[in-house]
């Protein structure tokens, strides 16, 4: 049975403000004691001037533990960028956790997630597999296109040798 998994993010109807969470390809396999960097992304939508937006910050497991935990301000005018660093604990077990960022200004909620796994990078990953299946075609085409050449070259070999064309004196040899 495989495991699918999901993140509900809830956010404030009325939100002025929009948040955006990303995990680069290079940091969705982590393992304990490296650092994992998140892009967060934050937007002032409602066109009020810089405001103070109070940033939450959580990691946790399959399992809904929080493994890590962080708060902090930002002043945002119209958008800001900026990387987050989480040192990952030594002790964590291997598997699937979720990093949640949940941006909150005079009441209003926004949030954003992203899955990353602490472990090494799966050897045969679904790009892996890809890239093995079309060499596999490009290979097969190949031979076959090899084969077909090689089989009409040999229809098109003359099947009676010049020996046997002087013998039956379809060709002259001149004699000097």
């Amino acid at each position: 049975m495989e495991k699918i998994l999901i993140a509900i993010e809830v956010e404030s109807k009325e939100a002025l403000f929009d948040v955006k969470a990303e995990i680069s390809e290079k940091n969705l396999y982590v393992l304990p004691r490296e650092e994992l960097l998140a892009e967060i992304e934050l937007y002032n939508l409602g066109g009020i001037g810089k405001i103070d937006v109070n940033l939450e910050y959580i990691i946790k497991n399959e399992q809904n533990e929080v493994i890590i935990f962080d708060i902090e301000t930002v002043a945002v005018e119209t958008q800001a960028n900026f990387l987050k660093k989480f040192e990952i604990p030594d002790d964590i077990k291997l598997g699937k956790y979720i990093f949640y960022v949940k941006a909150t200004y005079n009441g209003k909620t926004a949030s954003a997630s992203a899955w990353f796994s602490v472990g090494k990078i799966p050897f045969w990953s679904i790009e892996k597999i890809s890239l093995v299946i079309f060499l596999i075609v490009i290979i097969i085409i190949f031979s076959f296109l090899v084969y077909e050449i090689r089989k009409i070259k040999k229809l098109l070999k003359p099947r009676i040798s010049e020996r046997t064309l002087i013998k039956r004196g379809l060709i002259k040899i001149k004699k000097r």
